[in-house]
């Protein structure tokens, strides 16, 4: 798939055919060559997104552990053509029981600034996961950088450095095994904000090498890390927005505030406000004025913050459902 492009250029540019054209470079036309090539297997083998595939016995061969690329509980290989794809149809049109994180941080920001990821430490990482189809969340708990007092219903994993708590989030995430990662305004701030942290914290003195790298690595990709990109968005309807689009494979990364930008005119398009219009609920009562003086003092204190971060996760879960 990778070398259509460069195809695409020596064919367009002219190729010397033997008894054709006298010698001379004839340029040829390429044939959907834009069209990405994952999608074009798609389109010839009638798959839409997220719907039911089989492979039938005796078309595949599963692979041993140690030759697998991913940490998929199943790796195998096939023949293209012996997949067959299920129309949402019937049988076919339940949904997968999906396993979602719905994600929120908080920063310790210095006075009168917005946080910034090179400078402001991340003081606590808030994980509800919910599967789809179930009523009760599958887990939920709040990673926090100090100590801090027990929340009923959740578990708190405390830490006594930043580095610390952000390798254990890291590999929750890999054991929890998600397939879709949620929040809200996740797209611009908590997940950008958490890997250039991760970057800024690489950079300190005795930080650097494996030990750390293994942090940006939230895929089902062995040895791939979690990747970002600008990307910009432009419509009559909507204008022209910037966003940070993430990578993490075999994850969809999925914001719930666009989602509510496109499809929902509301007048006010904050969690605290569209959480009030859909489920009439709101956010626990914390200013972000007095976050760094919460994190600063007492674990009753951090146990305040962490509630407050804990609800975000659990309105954008409720939300999403």
């Amino acid at each position: 798939p990778t070398l259509v492009p460069t195809l695409k250029r020596i064919l367009e540019g002219g190729i010397v055919i033997p008894g054709c054209g006298g010698g001379q470079q004839i340029p040829c036309q390429t044939f959907e060559s834009n069209v990405p090539f994952l999608l074009r297997f798609m389109i010839d083998k009638e798959i839409s997104g997220m719907n039911w595939l089989t492979v039938p016995a005796r078309h595949y061969t599963r692979r041993p552990s140690s030759t697998c690329k991913s940490t998929c509980q199943l790796e195998f290989d096939c023949v293209f053509d012996s997949i067959v794809s299920h129309k949402a149809e019937g049988e076919w049109n339940r949904i997968a029981p999906l396993r979602v994180l719905s994600v929120d941080i908080e920063c310790c920001g210095r006075k009168g600034h917005f946080p910034e990821a090179e400078q402001d430490p991340v003081i606590q990482i808030s994980n509800v996961v919910n599967v789809q189809g179930e009523k009760q969340a599958f887990t939920q708990n709040v990673f926090t950088l100090g100590g801090c007092l027990p929340i009923v219903g959740a578990h708190v994993i405390t830490s006594t450095t930043e580095h610390e708590m952000l390798q254990r989030w890291a590999e929750f995430v890999r054991v929890v095994d998600p397939d879709i990662i949620t929040g809200y305004n996740t797209q611009n701030f908590d997940v950008p904000y958490l890997l250039n942290r991760g970057k800024a914290l690489a950079k300190v003195k005795g930080r650097v090498g494996p030990s750390f790298d293994r942090f940006f690595h939230w895929g089902r990709m062995r040895g791939t890390p979690a990747r970002m990109r600008d990307s910009t968005f432009s419509s009559a309807q909507y204008g022209k927005r910037e966003n940070i689009e993430t990578t993490v494979d075999g994850r969809v990364m999925f914001d719930l505030l666009p989602y509510m930008f496109r499809n929902h005119k509301l007048s006010s398009y904050s969690l605290n406000s569209v959480c009030a219009e859909f489920l009439g609920q709101q956010k626990e009562d914390v200013h972000h004025s007095i976050i760094a003086d919460l994190q600063n003092g007492s674990d009753a204190d951090r146990r305040r913050l962490a509630v407050y971060c804990l609800k975000d996760s659990q309105l954008v879960g409720l939300l999403l459902d």
